[in-house]
């Protein structure tokens, strides 16, 4: 396959600068589609249970990341977390009234952290794939 000629790139670039006062106004989509975040969640390396035992709120005025420290009760998948091991894992949460951005991310009630009990995660790298963390229901 040959490269794009340098005339045809120059185009496209002049046709997005064209574009963008146009399109600036319509906010970003709200959500990955379903299909992504079920992907995220077979792939995800580590899948961790836990029992909440206390959650540090985002700081600033917007929403942003909360951690919720936790200890480990099980091992669904993965070899890096052990039961028994005390963590904190990172979750995207907000305050009542606070505007979410616009995107794929998934934003948790502070309210909703603070009053779980155990929870479920889905984990690469220290953070949840695609956000996703569950709420399990209390024991």
């Amino acid at each position: 396959m040959k490269p794009l000629p340098a005339i045809v790139l120059v185009h496209c670039m002049a046709a997005l600068t064209m574009a963008a006062p146009i399109l600036a106004p319509f906010p970003a989509s709200a959500a990955v589609a379903p299909e992504f975040y079920a992907a995220a969640r077979d792939r995800a390396p580590e899948v961790i249970v836990f029992d909440v035992t206390g959650v540090t709120p985002a700081k600033g005025p917007g929403p942003g990341w909360c951690h919720v420290a936790a200890h480990i009760t099980a091992v669904e998948r993965g070899q890096r977390y052990k039961p028994g091991q005390r963590i904190k894992v990172p979750v995207h949460c907000f305050y009542p009234g606070q505007a979410v951005p616009n995107g794929g991310a998934l934003y948790v009630p502070i309210a909703d952290l603070t009053a779980s009990k155990q929870g479920r995660a889905f984990m690469e790298s220290g953070y949840p794939v695609l956000d996703q963390y569950d709420i399990l229901p209390a024991k």
